[in-house]
């Protein structure tokens, strides 16, 4: 018996790294995979390939940045699958190395409403299901950067920090 079967798993970013190995492994493991990226092609791919493998798996295009996606891909998979098992946290933005002194409003917004408030929007949204239930698990991709921050990521050590906290 496969140690994820019956489970109904959402893992953001996995059309793409390690996001995308999670889903295989989950699926691979026996969970139905729900992939939400904001990237619909490389979701289409990661949910190809784990079709292809024989295991149940469907892709749904979100910004984890945007908390009105969010609550819609968790209310379309709620719906879907009657209930939500386990979410994991994965999607964020790669180190964008600027020095500390020249991180922009921007870039410092884009890297913390994706890395930190994506993973803060997708628990609350999944945890209201599973709460229903007194059941679910919720995995936070983090950073070894959250504890020892790399000179010109201070932003990304930021975001990363806060879902490890």
């Amino acid at each position: 018996m496969s140690r994820l079967a019956n489970r109904i798993a959402i893992v953001t970013g996995a059309g793409q790294g390690i996001g995308r190995g999670i889903a295989r492994r989950f699926a691979a493991e026996g969970a139905t995979v729900v992939i939400a990226d904001r990237d619909p092609v490389t979701a289409e791919r990661t949910r190809a390939e784990i079709a292809a493998a024989g295991g149940q798996v469907w892709a749904i295009t979100t910004d984890v940045a945007d908390k009105a996606q969010v609550d819609a891909m968790v209310a379309a998979t709620a719906d879907r699958y009657g209930r939500i098992d386990i979410l994991v946290n994965n999607a964020a933005i790669a180190l964008l190395y600027e020095p500390f002194f020249e991180i922009s409003e921007e870039s410092w917004r884009r890297m913390i409403d994706v890395n930190l408030s994506g993973a803060f929007w997708c628990s609350q949204a999944a945890a209201r299901h599973m709460a229903t239930r007194k059941q679910g698990w919720i995995v936070n991709i983090g950073s070894v950067n959250s504890f020892h921050p790399e000179a010109q990521v201070a932003h990304y050590a930021a975001s990363k920090g806060g879902i490890v906290l």
